[in-house]
């Protein structure tokens, strides 16, 4: 490895064996960057199954978020329990800060409310008789880490049979724009320093998220904090917001934030990593002290 050698000064890690192996002996500085980016799992609400409230809440809840982050990110990342990831601000104060991630409050039986929201819709309340399947977008071994995660986790919480389609990037996206999907996953990277940025993307025709969902009161809520200055007034009408989207209305489930590990040799100082730039590391006011 070339930072191990010497050859290369800093280094971010993508696994955590890697993470461990340069943590002994403390012979290097170890940043966690975050970057305001949360990656999720969406539903088809066209979908016979997907139109249920009850049934998106179960799949929302019948996956353990730090599993996906140990099994599917190799343990680097941050398990996500809300939508707006660390450290985005509003006003002068974190946005997590205010309001705590709010799906560690609930607690559910996922497979109940499946079953209640099949009856609703009138289907066979045997999960076992469900046909959904998942598009994944990609083709890669980590991919089909994600798919197996699914497929297994599904079974087991579930006890659905869960089918995934694997397509490249591009095909996968030109299938989620017709709608020819049941559920599926992305990542939404904020543009700004404020909670605006991981909200207005949900409103009606806002044309980001091809989810076919569409909420008046979400939209007036949105709509309400983007006409106002008052700080407190804008809080509570994206905490309201953020709620509908994981819980009233389960229209997203959140997997993970996007965190990881950089490791510098201690020389190093005035490495910066901002949040909001073109570029994720600012070498501008770094400087070497003792080296050899």
């Amino acid at each position: 490895m070339l930072f191990r050698s010497g050859q290369i000064d800093r280094v971010g890690v993508g696994t955590s064996d890697w993470q461990k192996k340069l943590e002994e002996g403390n012979k290097y500085d170890k940043v966690m960057v975050s970057e305001p980016t949360t990656s999720y799992v969406f539903f088809n609400t066209k979908n016979k199954y997907f139109s249920n409230t009850k049934i998106r809440q179960a799949f929302s809840m019948g996956f353990d978020k730090n599993d996906y982050v140990k099994i599917v990110g190799h343990g680097i990342g941050k398990a996500a329990f809300s939508w707006t990831p660390p450290s985005l601000m509003i006003g002068n104060d974190e946005f997590r800060a205010k309001v705590p991630e709010q799906l560690k409050a609930v607690k559910a039986d996922p497979k109940k409310l499946l079953i209640e929201g099949l009856k609703e819709i009138g289907a066979d309340p045997d999960p076992a008789k469900m046909n959904i399947s998942y598009l994944e977008a990609g083709t890669d071994e980590g991919s089909k880490e994600t798919g197996d995660f699914f497929i297994n986790v599904f079974k087991a919480k579930l006890g659905i049979n869960l089918k995934v389609n694997y397509m490249e990037w591009a095909q996968a996206n030109d299938e989620i724009i017709k709608g020819n999907y049941d559920m599926s996953a992305q990542a939404w990277g904020g543009d700004y320093n404020d909670p605006m940025t991981f909200f207005d993307m949900f409103q009606t025709n806002a044309g980001v998220v091809t989810n076919f969902w569409s909420n008046k009161k979400y939209d007036a809520l949105i709509n309400d904090a983007k006409g106002t200055m008052d700080e407190a007034k804008r809080l509570e009408d994206f905490k309201q917001a953020e709620s509908m989207l994981l819980i009233d209305q389960a229209v997203i489930a959140p997997l993970w934030y996007k965190q990881y590990p950089v490791f510098s040799e201690k020389f190093i100082k005035g490495v910066q990593a901002p949040m909001f730039a073109p570029v994720q590391v600012e070498w501008k006011y770094a400087y070497t002290v003792g080296r050899k």
